[in-house]
């Protein structure tokens, strides 16, 4: 069984109706995937702030704000995985890769 649903990673009440349409439809979750992001280069002094905010709301808020909305459920069950996905960008550098490689980072 699948389920689609569109939303923006951004907006926590979008993800927590993303998470509530999913527990309605299937009773639960039992495995949680953080895959979002995207890639961006451009030397860091050249990237807009603009450009800067928009990386982090979706890679690193974007998966924060699905983990605050999974987490409580997974500890309702007393089950369920977590899986967040990173970047070998995030671990090795590359040209222009300063401000992705900033938001892939999580140790």
């Amino acid at each position: 069984m699948f389920l689609a649903i569109n939303l923006d990673l951004s907006d926590e009440k979008d993800v927590q109706k993303a998470i509530s349409a999913t527990i309605k439809h299937f009773g639960g979750i039992d495995v949680v995937v953080n895959n979002a992001g995207y890639g961006q280069l451009g030397f860091i002094e050249e990237v807009s702030d603009e450009l800067v905010r928009k990386k982090f709301e979706i890679n690193v808020f974007g998966t924060l704000n699905v983990l605050r909305q999974a987490l409580p459920l997974l500890r309702k069950q007393r089950s369920g995985h977590i899986i967040n996905f990173s970047s070998v960008g995030g671990f090795y550098g590359f040209a222009g890769g300063g401000i992705y490689k900033c938001s892939k980072r999580f140790d």
